[in-house]
Formats: structure tokens, sequence, C-alpha cells
């Protein structure tokens, strides 16, 4: 094994564990940390023996290893860019709601405090 691939390793396990620990935590959906392990595990397999990628890329109709990996690659970073775009469309619904309530709340307590006037004289 050669130096780069345990140095390959060491920042795969290490991100993974640090992303597994930080999802636990969080309510993450099952399918992300299945899709993390997967990727995780794919990792590890063409770090240790990455004739094999270029072995699926011939299967798979695709020239070299490291074509296939440039369009695994593509479609992860295309996932990723998707998945933010979903929370932040979600985030941006939930803070619209909320404001919302807010608003109809204020108004409710300007509205009681101009009874609460009307009242007094």
């Amino acid at each position: 094994m050669i130096w780069a691939q345990v140095v390959f390793l060491v920042i795969v396990l290490g991100m993974s564990v640090y992303f597994l620990r930080n999802r636990a935590r969080a309510r993450a959906k099952a399918y992300k940390k299945l899709a993390l392990l997967i990727f995780v595990l794919v990792s590890i397999v063409t770090i240790l023996f990455p004739d094999l990628l270029s072995g699926v890329a011939r299967l798979l109709g695709i020239g070299r290893g490291a074509d296939l990996l440039l369009y695994g690659l593509a479609l992860t970073m295309l996932f990723q860019m998707l998945n933010n775009y979903l929370k932040d469309k979600e985030s941006s619904y939930t803070i619209n709601q909320l404001a919302r309530r807010l608003a109809i709340l204020q108004a409710n307590q300007e509205n009681r405090l101009t009874d609460l006037q009307d009242v007094d004289h």
C-alpha cells in the first residue's frame, strides 16, 4: 500500500465518522445515511483496489476508471446541489410562515392595546 492510499483512507474514514456522528444527532433521513455509507464503502474499495474501478468502467462501456470516477463525482455534486436547493426552499417556506404568524400576533396585540385604551376613555 502506498502512502497516498493511507492518507486517503484516513481522510475518508475521518470524514465519515464526523458526518455520521453529526447526522446521528440531527434527524437525518435514512436514505441519506445509507447513501453516505455506500459512498464511504465505494471510496474505500476504490482506494484499496484502483484497478477494480477500471474493470467496472470497462464493463459499463466507459473507457477508463478515471472517467467513471468523474461521472460519479458529477452525479454526487448534482445530488448535493438538489438537496441544498430543497433544504433552502423548505427553510424559506418555514421562515415565511413564521413571519406571517408573528405579524398576526403583533396585530392582535396592538388591537388589544387599542381596545383597552378605548375602554379607559
